[in-house]
């Protein structure tokens, strides 16, 4: 959230649809933004409050109008929406809704997968995947996983490399974040308002 706010500079009275995201990430802020919150599952949110709201929908379909909010952020969810076309539906809906944008997303190319914690296994075919997230990864001997879940986490995760990020967000700029001397993760920004939206956001 430093570097959020380092290169966004959102104030009070900034508006942010934070997509997938939570509450207590807007707690680290030194500033008080208004936040909608999008999820597509709001059984555990908090209630409304003075400057942060909740909204249940689809990344890849947001009931808001073009141009509703100055930032559209968000923190490790593309990578969760499914298909590349999904991917690029996501994107899409936050670069409608929203003239700047922020989003992270775990790098492909590091060669640790983030979400089961074990070296090389996302660069596998799907196919073998199945068959070896439950009992061949950490995360699968610490979970214990249904095949019914295993399943499911293979068909709706998929990391992004540098050239599908640029794809899906061609008015972007990349910034990698490294670990020991690696891209482990990217960090996609668009500081540029449109002139109807400059209160909010500094381009």
């Amino acid at each position: 959230m430093a570097r959020f706010a380092q290169l966004m500079r959102p104030v009070i009275g900034t508006t942010i649809v934070d997509i997938g995201g939570g509450a207590r990430t807007w707690t680290d802020l030194a500033t008080a933004p208004h936040v909608t919150i999008v999820n597509t599952d709001l059984q555990e949110a908090a209630p409304d409050g003075e400057n942060v709201r909740f909204a249940e929908a689809d990344a890849r379909s947001l009931p808001f109008e073009d141009s509703s909010f100055d930032i559209a952020f968000s923190n490790s969810v593309i990578e969760h929406v499914g298909s590349f076309a999904d991917q690029g539906r996501m994107a899409r809906e936050m670069r409608r809704v929203a003239p700047a944008y922020y989003l992270q997303t775990p790098a492909r190319s590091f060669p640790i997968e983030p979400h089961y914690l074990t070296p090389f296994v996302h660069w596998l075919p799907r196919r073998l995947r199945r068959r070896i997230l439950r009992n061949f990864t950490v995360w699968g001997l610490i979970t214990r996983p249904s095949q019914e879940y295993v399943d499911f986490s293979v068909s709706t995760t998929r990391l992004l490399d540098r050239a599908e990020l640029e794809h899906l967000f061609p008015d972007a700029t990349l910034i990698p974040e490294k670990w020991l001397g690696l891209t482990k993760s990217w960090v996609v920004v668009r500081r540029t308002a449109s002139p109807e939206r400059t209160d909010g956001v500094v381009g």
